[in-house]
Formats: C-alpha cells, structure tokens, sequence
C-alpha cells in the first residue's frame, strides 16, 4: 500500500533514488504517481527526506532510536513521545507514520520550542504487540474492534465479522496496521466471553500483553524427572549443613513459593548472626535446559489478585525449590555477623541444606510483636523478636535508604471472583524486617560480584528538570522546601514533610514519580533510593530471571556474556510488562467493585488537579474518582477553593473507563 511508512522503508533501503525507481520498487502504476509525489513533497516538508539532483536521500539530520509513548492519543491528544534514554520528543499524529504504544521507532528531530524537542518518526523498527484484544461492535455485515487493550489507540476493522456478534470480547491478529487514511484490519482468532464480564475482562489483559498461559510439554517433563529423581543427598559434600539450625519463612498469608528464609542467633562472642537462605533453584534450571530457556523468555512470575503465572512450573516453584516447612531443601546462604552495636563484622556466602521448622504469614508475625502470642511456640517468639531487634539496630544507621509509605491495596473477593471489598495494606515491622535482611543478602552478593560479571539493580538519581518541577509542585502547594546537601536528603526531608494522610494521599506519588525508575544494568551506577554503591536481585530465583542469573554466575555455570546480556534485556522488558498488566487487571477490579458504590457519598482528598478533571482519592477506599473540573485556572493555588490535599465530600454517579464523581 502506498503511504508514508512504504515510501521512507523503500528509501531506507535505498537511499539516493529518484521517483521512477521508486515507483518501480513499490510496484505502483502511472496513476498513483501523482500521490507518490504528494507523499515524497510531505516527507521533504517534514524535514525527513531531502532532494537534491533529481533524488530523495534519507534527512542527515540526527536520528534517534526510542520507543513510542502513546498515553496522551489514548486521553484524545493528537500528539505522543518518542522516549530515548535521554529525551522526550514530542510526536504529532500526522507526524508518527502509524506508530503504536511502545513500538521501538527511529525518529528525525525537527526542531525545538519551550516544552521541548519535536520530530517525525522516520523508521517503525519493532511492533510492540503482535495481537489485540478488544470488544466487538457490529453494523450490518460489519465489524469493529473497539476498546482495545494495552494502550492501543485507534479502533480496527474486523475482516472476518461473521465469526463474531456484538459484545463478544475477542483476540484477534493484525493482518494491516493501518496509515493516516485508512484503519488497522485484524482477523478474530479467539472468542474469549462477553465484555463487561470481570474474568473475561481479565483473560482479556492477559491475553492483550501475550502473557504465557502454559508450559510446553518438553519443559513440563524436564521439571517433572527433576522432581522425581531428586535425592536430598546427591549434593551434600560441598553444602554447609543447616538442617539443625532454627529457621523460619515469613510470606504473604496465600503464598506458596517460598524463595527466601531466616536464622538469626547470637553468637558465643554475643555477636548478631544473620543467616538469609535462598532457594538453589540453580542447582535444577541450568543454562540449556528447556526449563532455563522457558524462565528467560517469561523473564519473571505475573503476580494478579486470585491468579499467578509462574516463571517455572508449579513442581519446581511451589514444590522442589520452595522452603516449606518440615522439608529439606538446597539453599544458597548469606551469612552475616554483626557487633553489639550491629556493625558488619564478617559475611560470607555458601551452598547449604537447609529444613525450615515455621512458615509464618505477615499477620501472624505482627500479631506477635503486638503482644499477641498465644498461636506460636516461645522458641519461634523469642526467635522474631531478636530478629526484629537486629533488623532496627543495623537499619537505624543507614542515613541514606529513601523510604515510602505508599500502601498496596488488597481485595476481598466472594465465591464467584468478584471484589467485595478493597482496603489498604501498609508496610509494617513484619516487612521492613525480612526487606531489610534480604537488602543485607543482596548488596553482599553485588559487592562479591562486583570484580567479575555481575547484574546489578541500578537506580540513577532523578534529572534536574524533574527536581526542579516538583519543588515547584510543593512550593505552589505552600510547602517550605528544605534545606539539604544532597538529592538523597532533599527525598528524605520532603517525605518527612508529608506528616499526614491527606499529604501523603496527594503528594508520595508524586515525589515517587519525579525519581527515575530502577533497572538492571551490567554497568553499575549506583542505586539511588536505597543510598547504597552495589546492588543487585538475589533473593527471588524461584519469581525472577536476574536472580536466577546471579545464583548462576555465583556457581560460575554462566559465563557467556551475551546470555548475560539476555537476561538483563528480559529482565527489563518483562518486569515492565509485569508493572503495566498487573495495573490493568487491578484497575479492573477496583472498576468492578466501584460498581457496588454508585450513589454513595465519601470522604475524599485531592491528590491532582489536571485541565479537564480534579482526581480525588476516597478515604475509606483506595480507589481515585475523577471530578470535572469546573474550577477557576488558579486551581493548583494555595488561595484557591481546591488544592491538593484538601479533603471534600464527593457522590459516585458514574463507573466506566473511569470512576466519574461529583462534589456534593
């Protein structure tokens, strides 16, 4: 088809060409050659293609690779962003040659103004996506592809509607991607249930971000004979013997993986022992073994309300490698000594055989340090309390850990799967104490590593311009900004500021957002948030392949650098896959619980106020409503009627692709 995407890959391929041999390669006759020159003069114009001598030649002007960003034509915007790793550029639609949400594209800039650089994607590199999901609208003997999943933009045309009735939620294939004139064509492959069905609606996530549902059969036979053929006493001359000492596993109350456990002790000298114990799930999955090649390509575990998608199978992750109680098991073990005054005096690291005696819940251990102890024997009691007291003693002198406040929300769900209700779960001592020991575990196997190949968990600090904004944020919202040395301690000092629900409601997340995301890297610069110099991913090999990764170069069984290379670039991808599909499915569930609301009134805080809409967060409910704004533009002003963490009372009237509002 002749259009723009055709004309730059022909002269991407060809460049310095007149317009006969690009009518001759693109196979066009005499009467398409007034629109080829239509096309060429628009590309000239854009600053993408030059003529010279009767010839198109590709723009000299600097190109850059990054993906396409296209979040604000999916809120009716007729621009996106091109992110590089150093820039945002701003992309018109006319000017994103038919570009979707995080395809890898090649961009021309064009030129600069005060928001920032502007340009035209000259190249699509790589599709992000090679299905859709969506809902079907049928008119006549025609179909739609409407309400698609996974940020994609534009609606699309089925080419097979009578497979299909209106209301069927569907995954399709693309068969055209569509141009400036004409839409995308897809052909139905799947009738996943009806729209508006929460887990049709969810499958219908898992589906759209190409989530792996099973396990090819190879790699369900190789964990079966592991698992089968596995004798505890195979491999025991080389592992420190552990299976007496006291240890215990504290998980979320539903888990079933158990990758990481303790033992903590004080020594004869009355020194702090810290023994943190990870699952050997490198002693099974090898680099070659279909499992290993399975666990890259997934490149970590998918973690929903009322579903997992595991990495490995279920044999190796819920049963030959979890810690469960009353089982031995092979494990990888950080030990850590530290003084009365809880400085590190000696660590070490070896392969050990290990046999849980308790597996605790969160809940059970706050209970505990609550006063609560009637369901746990005195051993194990005294056992967390001493950890407890280690875990503060250390992390009380650490100056430089950045630490939110920021709770996950938890679902309750009825038979049938849907929400019943959703509250707010905070970090407690019962947190922060395995955190903080598998943080001691992990920066030393990154500092073990660090004279060799290693992966590290990397976290830049933020850039200037993000700084700058939200101090501008907190100053318009009559904040004094502190005094500090470093941007570690301006973070410190302003989280300290947030000294109430409101504040921390309307501001955490945005003080989160103005930092720059944490990634694997094989480069190793520093992690920024936890204030520490070498850093890495060990603790979850069972749920992530970096840490996987680590425990095989540990054993030194991975040496090529290219497959290092691959497991940090899946870590990557996956990990943000993982971030933006939980979101959706979780948006689902508040969406459907939401329901249960309309016509209720509640208590809510301001947490952002945008051109359009006023975005309020309810106090009894972790759930954002979104409120026309009708206000004066001196809205984000301190004077004003309505500022960010201003509670005010709203009504639900409406539940759609948001949660509509009214004040009341």
């Amino acid at each position: 088809m002749l259009n723009e995407a055709s004309i730059l890959e022909v002269i991407s391929e060809n460049n310095g060409i007149n317009i006969q041999e690009i009518s001759q390669i693109t196979k066009i006759g005499k009467h398409e050659r007034k629109k080829l020159l239509i096309i060429l003069q628009k590309l000239v114009k854009k600053g993408v293609l030059t003529f010279s001598e009767k010839r198109y030649h590709k723009s000299t002007k600097r190109l850059e690779i990054g993906k396409f960003d296209a979040l604000a034509l999916m809120k009716g915007y007729q621009f996106g962003f091109v992110k590089t790793e150093d820039d945002h550029i701003m992309i018109y639609l006319e000017n994103s040659l038919g570009a979707f949400h995080n395809d890898v594209v090649e961009v021309c800039v064009t030129g600069q103004r005060k928001q920032g650089k502007y340009g035209v994607v000259t190249r699509i590199i790589e599709r992000s996506k090679n299905v859709l999901v969506g809902s079907v609208v049928k008119v006549g003997k025609n179909a739609m592809l409407t309400a698609i999943g996974g940020h994609f933009h534009r609606d699309a045309q089925i080419v097979n509607p009578e497979k299909v009735k209106s209301g069927d939620k569907v995954l399709c294939k693309i068969s055209f991607w569509g141009d400036l004139e004409d839409l995308p064509r897809v052909k139905v492959t799947k009738i996943l249930g009806k729209s508006g069905d929460i887990q049709t609606e969810i499958l219908s996530v898992i589906y759209s971000y190409e989530l792996p549902f099973e396990f090819d059969k190879k790699v369900v036979k190789e964990a079966q004979e592991l698992n089968d053929n596995f004798n505890i006493d195979s491999d025991l001359e080389d592992r420190k013997d552990l299976r007496n000492l006291h240890t215990f596993t504290i998980d979320p109350s539903g888990s079933k993986d158990f990758d990481d456990a303790v033992s903590v002790l004080v020594n004869q000298n009355g020194e702090y022992e810290i023994y943190v114990h990870i699952a050997d799930v490198s002693h099974f999955v090898k680099p070659g073994s279909a499992l290993f090649s399975e666990a890259l390509s997934r490149g970590n575990s998918y973690y929903f309300p009322k579903r997992v998608i595991p990495m490995l199978p279920k044999i190796i992750s819920n049963n030959l490698c979890s810690l469960r109680p009353l089982e031995e098991k092979y494990a990888m073990t950080v030990k850590t000594t530290l003084s009365k005054n809880f400085d590190i005096v000696d660590q070490d690291l070896f392969k050990s055989v290990i046999c849980s005696d308790v597996r605790l819940c969160y809940e059970e251990v706050d209970a505990v340090f609550a006063g609560d102890k009637t369901n746990i024997a005195k051993k194990d009691a005294d056992m967390l309390f001493l950890a407890d007291k280690i875990s503060k003693g250390y992390f009380k002198k650490r100056k430089k850990y950045i630490r939110f406040s920021l709770p996950e929300a938890v679902f309750e769900f009825d038979e049938e799967g849907n929400p019943i209700n959703v509250f707010r779960s905070f970090e407690t001592d019962s947190h922060k104490m395995i955190e903080n020991f598998m943080l001691i575990a992990n920066e030393y196997v990154a500092k073990f590593l660090s004279s060799k190949n290693c992966l590290y968990r990397v976290h830049e600090p933020p850039f200037d311009n993000d700084l700058i904004k939200l101090k501008g944020d907190l100053k318009q919202a009559g904040f004094d900004i502190p005094a500090y040395k470093t941007p570690c301690e301006f973070y410190q000092r302003v989280l300290k500021l947030m000294d109430t629900d409101d504040k921390k409601m309307a501001f955490e997340r945005k003080i989160l957002r103005s930092m720059k995301r944490a990634e694997y890297s094989l480069k190793n610069t520093h992690h920024f948030g936890i204030g520490i110099d070498f850093y890495t991913h060990f603790t979850s090999p069972i749920r992530r392949i970096c840490d996987l990764g680590i425990h095989l170069l540990l054993k030194k069984q991975l040496k090529a650098k290219s497959l290092l290379k691959k497991i940090t670039v899946s870590a990557n991808q996956h990990e943000e896959v993982a971030t933006e599909a939980e979101r959706e499915v979780q948006k689902l569930y508040y969406r459907q619980f939401a329901k249960r609301l309309l016509g209720e009134s509640f208590q809510a805080t301001i947490i952002d106020i945008k051109r359009k809409s006023i975005l309020l967060e309810l106090v009894k409910y972790p759930i954002i409503v979104a409120v026309p704004n009708t206000e004066t533009v001196k809205t984000k002003s301190k004077k004003s009627k309505t500022r960010l963490a201003q509670r005010r009372k709203v009504k639900i009237v409406k539940v759609d692709q948001d949660v509509e509002a009214k004040f009341i």
